[in-house]
């Protein structure tokens, strides 16, 4: 509930570390426990799909790839299929940590990283909710509702540092808002974007937070009835434009430069690539496992605006409409829009009529204990002290009694050792789910395992997809693509129309069968055609 609470504890970044070297000190408060909480809660869950992502193999080789070339990466070398083809790694900083925590504990350890970002996550987000005046055990529900929104992203690949950075640019973005005199925190953004956009190409998610927030600004400027609204936004507004091109600056220092923004441009706009590949591009299907919850949130939305006293600012109105915009036109940005909602919903519900009524009963009514805990802002805690924590937790990884294993389905890991075991250079014709695992566990092989596809599908293109797909549901024509692509082994899932294909043909022999998956041979070697003079 929202007792009365002294000033100095609603005052935004009270004790936080934005605001002033001085408060990185061990004085324990409950967002530390919220943290700890938080931890223990999702590496109980990271054996529920965290480490089934189809990129996490190839990630986890992208740091060893730049040191054997000694560099940075700019063509594809894995497949043989699209091998030479312009490839930006443009995550290749955030890959460091992964393959650091799967060196020292394996899986455990790349669990244990993603389980700690996703708690760094809930701990911005219960400072920035605590900030506002919220007493402690409500802001732990609406992380705790944060938590069960994110679940379906709660995966272990780069894409989590954009959690972190969304969460970090609509605090700041608020602070400032709210206290235009609060300019140092804005500088924050500038390397907090410079590391951003070497993680992962997410950042122009914050980018696009940065724009509706002077958006926003702009129409208060032009459109608000009061002087001092007037005045405000165009001071932010000025700042904003004046910060703006060393935020984007920042941006370019990466390998890649602007080429990750036409990239970006090029796989936003091709229909294909939006509408045929992945289905992280398509709308979000609300009715899959863990979604009912991110429509529950969607809806709460204009309910608790209706509902609540509480006028929140057009920055906080535009910048969360403008996410849920995407978020409902495409499920990779449905996910990332709760870290945006979450205060704003919490802050909304701080105004509804039976919201207030309730804690002023408890606090009239209730007991001595109850009427301290809502009188209890639960401190500010220590940053430095999590961080510990977080390299204490990292540091006994080996030891955890945690579940971090694919799970089980997901990935045919027998199969593929078989695979693996038994190859000699020959093209294997496999899943481009596969592919990352194949990369991952086939690198120290004596010939070096060479896949066909994996999930890059912005990497090897429309016309590899497509043969793949010729091929995968033996289509007309898919015996001459095998030829044509000299395929010697095929590896399906079970399901595949290639395997009873296959099994009819009097070319292939089946050479390992288990419940989800059958790997295929040759019985003679596809001919190579003579080069002309």
């Amino acid at each position: 509930m929202v007792p009365h609470i002294e000033e100095e504890s609603v005052t935004l970044l009270n004790d936080d570390t934005l605001t002033t070297p001085r408060r990185f000190r061990f004085k324990p408060g409950v967002p530390d426990l919220a943290f700890c909480f938080f931890l223990w809660l999702i590496l109980m869950l990271s054996g529920n799909g965290m480490l089934d992502d189809p990129g996490l193999g190839w990630h986890l080789r992208i740091p060893d790839l730049m040191w054997e070339k000694g560099g940075f990466l700019y063509e594809e070398v894995w497949s043989w299929r699209t091998e030479g083809t312009r490839w930006l790694a443009y995550g290749w900083l955030g890959d460091i940590p992964l393959r650091w925590a799967y060196e020292w504990s394996g899986l455990t350890g790349v669990a244990v990283f993603t389980s700690l970002i996703f708690a760094a996550v809930l701990r911005i987000l219960f400072r920035r909710i605590q900030n506002l005046g919220t007493v402690w055990p409500v802001t732990f529900i609406w992380c705790l509702l944060a938590l069960v929104g994110i679940i379906p992203s709660m995966t272990a690949r780069p894409n989590f540092y954009s959690f972190i950075g969304v969460a970090l640019t609509c605090w700041i973005i608020d602070i400032f808002h709210r206290d235009p005199s609060r300019k140092k925190v804005t500088l924050w953004l500038i390397p907090i974007f410079a590391l951003w956009a070497n993680m992962h190409g997410g950042f122009l998610a914050g980018a696009l937070i940065l724009a509706l927030a002077c958006l926003a600004e702009a129409c208060s400027m032009f459109f608000s009835q009061e002087t001092v609204v007037r005045e405000q936004s165009r001071s932010r507004l000025k700042w904003w434009v004046i910060l703006g091109p060393f935020i984007f600056l920042a941006t370019l220092l990466t390998p890649y430069g602007w080429e990750l923004y036409t990239w970006a441009y090029e796989l936003t706009t091709d229909p294909y690539m939006q509408e045929q590949t992945t289905t992280e591009w398509r709308p979000p299907n609300f009715k899959a496992t863990g979604w009912g919850s991110l429509e529950a949130l969607v809806l709460a939305l204009p309910f608790l605006a209706m509902l609540s006293r509480i006028r929140v600012s057009l920055v906080l109105i535009l910048t969360t409409i403008g996410m849920l915009h995407f978020g409902l036109t495409s499920a990779r940005y449905t996910t990332l829009w709760i870290v945006v909602a979450i205060p704003v919903l919490a802050e909304l519900a701080t105004g509804v009529p039976i919201y207030q009524a309730v804690g002023q009963y408890l606090r009239k009514h209730g007991s001595p204990e109850v009427s301290r805990l809502l009188a209890t802002p639960g401190g500010s805690g220590s940053p430095l002290l999590c961080l510990l924590i977080a390299v204490l937790v990292l540091a006994v990884s080996p030891w955890l009694p945690i579940n971090a294993q694919h799970k089980e389905g997901r990935i045919p890991e027998a199969a593929a050792q078989y695979v693996l075991e038994n190859y000699h250079g020959e093209r294997v014709f496999h899943s481009p789910n596969w592919g990352g695992y194949l990369t991952h566990h086939g690198w120290d092989n004596e010939q070096r395992f060479r896949i066909m596809l994996d999930d890059r599908i912005d990497v090897h293109g429309r016309e590899a997809l497509e043969e793949y797909r010729q091929i995968y549901n033996a289509q007309p024509g898919w015996e001459q693509l095998v030829a044509k692509n000299k395929i010697e082994v095929l590896f399906l899932p079970n399901d595949s129309d290639l395997v009873h294909a296959a099994k009819e043909s009097p070319e292939w022999e089946q050479t390992y069968h288990d419940s989800l998956a059958t790997v295929f041979r040759r019985i003679s070697p596809t001919e190579t055609a003579p080069e002309a003079d």
